[in-house]
């Protein structure tokens, strides 16, 4: 199955998560080498700090981990792989346990937390519709 038919195919609205998802990643991928050069930049100016290399280290590999995550899940909505639609569920579902802990500590940014709630609950809404799940399955069957 060729690009051309792939995208010919795949909901509009699945290309946009797809775009957020690798943008997403570019984030993290960009606070992953700021954390790491974060303890050099500070002394060089002056400031004098213990940095914890272990939980550097723990920092890299996390952000690390996440935006590579991140990119396999874009690469699979927009090829439409038959689990691109379990891993774009599953980001939605992390977003919504995120509001939840945030609501439990008593967050300091409703607003926020509102639209990250509202956000994803509408990114599971999306992925369970009949279309965008047949999508999936039809790309799968011929795999």
């Amino acid at each position: 199955m060729g690009a051309s038919m792939l995208s010919a195919k795949r909901p509009i609205g699945i290309s946009i998560l797809a775009l957020v998802s690798l943008s997403g990643a570019i984030s993290f991928f960009v606070t992953a080498v700021l954390f790491a050069a974060a303890p050099h930049i500070l002394a060089s100016s002056g400031f004098k700090l213990d940095p914890q290399p272990l939980e550097r280290l723990f920092g890299l590999v996390f952000f690390g981990v996440c935006g590579g995550l991140l990119v396999h899940g874009a690469y699979c909505l927009w090829t439409l792989r038959p689990w691109g639609r379990t891993v774009g569920n599953g980001i939605a579902f992390g977003g919504l346990v995120v509001v939840f802990n945030e609501v439990l500590r008593g967050s300091p940014d409703p607003a926020g937390d509102g639209l990250l709630f509202l956000g994803c609950a509408a990114i599971l809404w999306y992925l369970s519709r009949p279309r965008v799940r047949s999508s999936f399955e039809a790309v799968g069957q011929g795999n």
